[in-house]
């Protein structure tokens, strides 16, 4: 009988586990990551394999590396002093048995010698390191182009003779003036002057025009922001940087140490603000974006249907030239062509699929590049994974359901920012989970990351990134007289070999339509993660009853609802009863009672419930008899005419609850209870992207906000000295004189958020009562609610002013949003719940409300 070492044993329970521990979706075993690395003159061969749990086996053994990130000296400075150095800390390793290391050159890595990295990889090995290659900066030439935003380079001011706008980062800026009184008619076009990083044309010309209205379209050049992420040129610059780069390694000669690349293009290659609307202007980006257009359209007449254009053309090399002028919705109905300075009339942009197709051309080039780059690295170089780091901003160059690169995720982190699954990490969790094949999940350190101030906040961290699902850490910000803190870490982490295993009980919910759901610890069982996933899903809204979601993964498909009103008996029509199930976020078995051939009957909780086999969409009937029930309440309250049409509603509505149809009797009571609910309701909900006036920079569209938009300011530049700040003003009316509280949604403040004060009518300006979010944060973390403060207001109409005049703290960016805003009675108190708005009653009906429709009393 052959033996099996332990370290075997462990590797193969390893494996085993990790298909079943947790809340992992099941993957076949025929499909996992897998490669064979080969060292250089060695006859041995090492494979490797990433496991269902998000971990990564080598040789059959779990490999989870605490390490450190470390930038050798000797990759700038070819001083014997520098190596001197080098040599110094990699002894300090070993004398401390941490023997896992993430190799971070100061700047791009084809910039190193490879004399100089092969002296590095050649002492690492000798010393017994495993190690990671990281490329630093990668590519680097910034990226140049169109900014296509109309919501910020729009001017509409008839009252002024000159249009200004700031664009310190511009080259050139084209112009284009419109009458907006006559079918947007092009009145006039040309280049804009620019002094001192403001840009200028006078209207002097156009006082004539009903309507003018201008646009300005700049040629800018990107840069990577603070925390690295950024476009480089990867369509002017790529081949040239790959050949550097493979020109580079295949001169080094990797030993058994060697573990994975990261980053093979550089850290986090995303899309900022301006990134997304950016129509690069190189002759690389013209030949790439004419060879798409050619192989999805053939020829230009089919283009000219697409694009809604009013001109034939005779090239599909003249239509790639062509920039929209328009985004989003906003801007002029026409083509510009950059090299004639021609415009074209575009019949109905709405309909036009330019910006779709430019988008599908930038994700298929972009993955084509991060594929070829690790495609060559593993045939040419070395066949280890390869992983990428970065987070919502870089999610669409990431394949869910092919075997193509990455290998590996890794998020990054810093001592000065606790871990949790928000943001990057929660994205990227989900992404290497539901793969398939599944990917690697490392923590790296972020670009600023700090220090760590003792052990236990060291090992805190690290403890909370592997309870998060990761299977590796490589820190930064530990001195070389603290370097026994990695070693105790290491050892703490990787005691277990069941340790390697643990995945972190999860919830998930389509990032497109999360409903109730915000990334964060679930209401009501605070051991799973609601977890944003990047697959379709759809919204259940069943207001002011119930909202929820149906999320179509791996696994199939799965509905999770919540009652907004408590706990209680509800029946659910669903198509076969005999198959539905229902569970608590833990997996737990919940009891249904099949009372109906379409019904089914399950008693909620405080807990969200997690249905299968139910269809598309379960339909809970007590939707519709709640909304029934409110309507009649509020009907009394209502005017002559609204009660009219409120009667006719719920009157139809409860025809077709006597038919069992009760997904047509809540579609045709929904109206009244939202019609009903805005004149009679006692607090007031504005939508923050309905400003009466404001000089923000756009109204963005994201179906996690409120009303599925939410107004942005999101610029580098100062307000206009004219202005001297940023600000947006809401009015509202109050039907009786009396205290208020006053809450806004919307970014949180912190030092990536710019300061910001508020102020109802002429009262002088005052910062938020409280700078702490009250309830969950939703938008990956991004959006909460912020208690502003009370006023007391007189009946009538009033107005509410957001101001913004400083930049945020660590960005220098002015940055803020607006989700929505709430007034409300004090007497009548609010609990945020993400985008759900409260019962339109008084505190005084809800008791009578509740115990009609049959929620459990507190």
């Amino acid at each position: 009988m052959q033996k099996l070492s332990l370290l075997g044993v462990i590797g193969f329970l390893f494996l085993q586990l990790s298909c079943s521990y947790g809340h992992a979706q099941a993957v076949s075993s025929d499909r996992f990551r897998t490669g064979t690395f080969r060292p250089a003159a060695s006859s041995t061969a090492f494979t490797w394999q990433v496991t269902a749990s998000n971990a990564l086996n080598w040789n059959h053994v779990p490999y989870v590396p605490v390490g450190v990130a470390f930038t050798p000296v000797s990759f700038k400075e070819g001083s014997p002093s520098a190596w001197h150095s080098d040599e110094a800390y990699l002894d300090a390793l070993k004398a401390h048995g941490i023997t896992d290391v993430l190799i971070t050159p100061p700047d791009s890595l084809v910039d190193v010698s490879p004399s100089a990295l092969q002296r590095l990889i050649d002492a690492m090995e000798a010393r017994g390191l495993h190690y990671g290659i990281g490329f630093g900066r990668g590519l680097e030439q910034p990226l140049t182009g169109f900014e296509v935003r109309p919501a910020v380079y729009r001017f509409d001011d008839p009252n002024r003779n000159v249009a200004l706008w700031q664009v310190s980062d511009a080259e050139a800026a084209a112009y284009f003036v419109v009458d907006a009184a006559a079918d947007s008619r092009l009145i006039g076009a040309g280049m804009a002057t620019i002094n001192r990083g403001v840009a200028s044309i006078s209207l002097d010309d156009f006082h004539g025009t009903a309507h003018p209205v201008a646009l300005l379209v700049p040629l800018l050049k990107l840069h990577r922001d603070a925390d690295g992420v950024g476009l480089p040129d990867v369509w002017g610059e790529f081949d040239a940087y790959r050949d550097r780069l493979l020109g580079l390694l295949r001169q080094v000669r990797f030993g058994a140490g060697l573990r994975f690349f990261l980053d093979p293009l550089g850290p986090t290659l995303g899309f900022s603000d301006e990134a997304l609307f950016m129509v690069p202007n190189s002759e690389m980006f013209r030949i790439s974006w004419e060879s798409y257009l050619s192989r999805k359209y053939g020829a230009p007449d089919a283009l000219t249907t697409k694009w809604q254009l009013s001109k034939s053309f005779s090239s599909l090399r003249e239509m790639a030239r062509l920039i929209p002028l328009w985004s989003l919705g906003r801007g002029f109905p026409y083509f510009y062509d950059p090299t004639t300075g021609n415009t074209y009339r575009v019949t109905q942009p709405t309909l036009s699929t330019w910006w779709d197709d430019f988008s599908d051309w930038r994700t298929q080039t972009l993955r084509y590049a991060l594929k070829t780059i690790a495609d060559e690295l593993q045939r040419y170089v070395a066949d280890v994974p390869v992983v990428y780091s970065g987070g919502l901003q870089s999610l669409s160059n990431v394949s869910l359901d092919d075997s193509s690169p990455p290998d590996g995720l890794a998020a990054t982190f810093s001592p000065a920012v606790p871990p949790s699954l928000n943001r990057s990490m929660a994205p990227l969790y989900s992404l290497a989970s539901l793969s398939r094949p599944p990917r690697w999940l490392i923590g790296v350190p972020a670009i600023t990351a700090g220090s760590y101030a003792s052990y236990t906040d060291l090992v805190g961290q690290l403890a909370s990134l592997q309870n998060l699902g990761f299977k590796g850490f490589f820190v930064t910000g530990v001195t070389l007289d603290h370097l026994d803190w990695i070693e105790r870490a290491a050892q703490a982490l990787t005691d277990s070999p069941i340790a390697a295993l643990r995945t972190p009980r999860v919830l998930y919910y389509p990032f497109q339509a999360p409903g109730p759901a915000f990334t964060g610890q679930v209401p009501g069982d605070e051991s799973v993660f609601w977890v944003p996933a990047p697959v379709q899903g759809i919204l259940d809204d069943w207001w002011p009853s119930f909202s929820g979601y149906t999320i179509h993964l791996p696994s199939g498909a799965e509905t999770v609802l919540v009652s907004l009103l408590g706990p209680r008996v509800v029946r659910l029509q669903v198509p076969d009863p005999h198959v539905a199930r229902a569970f608590t976020p833990d997996g737990a078995p919940v009891p249904i009672k099949i009372v109906g051939k379409d019904l089914i009957e399950v008693h909620f909780a405080n807990v969200p419930l997690v249905f299968t086999g139910v269809g598309e969409s379960p339909i809970p009937t007590e939707a519709a008899t709640d909304a029934v029930t409110l309507v009649t309440m509020l009907l009394p309250h209502a005017s002559k005419a609204d009660r009219a049409l409120g009667e006719l509603q719920r009157d139809q509505a409860q025809m077709l609850l006597r038919r069992k149809d009760y997904l047509g009797a809540y579609t045709a009571v929904r109206p009244a209870v939202e019609g009903l609910a805005a004149a009679l309701s006692p607090y007031i909900w504005i939508e923050g992207e309905n400003p009466a006036l404001d000089n923000f920079t756009e109204t963005a569209q994201n179906a996690g906000a409120s009303g599925g938009a939410y107004l942005r300011l999101s610029t580098p530049e100062e307000p206009l000295q004219i202005i001297h700040e940023y600000a947006a003003r809401y009015t509202f009316d109050v039907s009786a004189t009396g205290d208020y509280d006053i809450w806004l949604a919307g970014t949180v403040p912190g030092p990536q958020t710019s300061p910001f004060t508020w102020y109802i009518d002429h009262q002088p300006p005052q910062p938020p009562a409280t700078a702490t979010p009250v309830g969950p944060r939703y938008l990956s973390g991004y959006f909460g609610w912020i208690y502003l403060g009370r006023a007391s207001l007189s009946q009538g109409s009033h107005a509410l002013s957001i101001k913004i005049a400083d930049p945020a703290s660590e960005t220098k960016l002015y940055t803020f949003s607006i989700d929505a805003l709430l007034i409300t009675p004090s007497s009548l108190p609010f609990t945020p719940r993400t985008t759900i708005r409260p019962v339109p009653l008084l505190a005084s009906d809800m008791p009578k409300f509740l115990k009609t429709i049959g929620v459990e009393a507190k």
